[in-house]
């Protein structure tokens, strides 16, 4: 059973022990150990980094086709307009902006690989 009380008990001023952990340690030699691993690794995958990059590429392209085929093959133009007239969208509507926020930041922290290389 634990004690009542849950105070930690006082300082005995091991001073010597104190300033033993708060000094600054030395780095370990390692006489080339580190080299030698990375030395030993293969080299990173180039296959794999085009195949995202690629992967990106076509999901953006399919997207803006599926967006345009969906904007003019289903109905004239006055049609749609007169079919969403009941749906108003206000950009200044809090919901619709935490809408657009979130799916800019789903989309830029999904390709941040490539555009942090791209920056680079």
């Amino acid at each position: 059973m634990e004690p009542a009380n849950r105070t930690p008990p006082p300082d005995h001023g091991d001073d010597r022990l104190e300033a033993l952990l708060r000094a600054p340690a030395s780095a370990l030699p390692d006489d080339g150990f580190s080299a030698r691993v990375l030395a030993a690794l293969p080299p990173p995958d180039r296959a794999s980094h085009v195949a995202r990059a690629s992967v990106a590429q076509w999901c953006g392209f399919l997207a803006a086709l599926a967006t345009l085929a969906a904007l003019t093959a289903a109905a004239p133009w006055m049609e749609l307009q007169t079919a969403f007239a009941p749906v108003s969208v206000s950009f200044t509507d809090p919901g619709v902006l935490a809408a657009l926020v979130v799916a800019l930041g789903s989309t830029v922290y999904a390709l941040w690989p490539a555009l942090r290389k791209r920056l680079a």
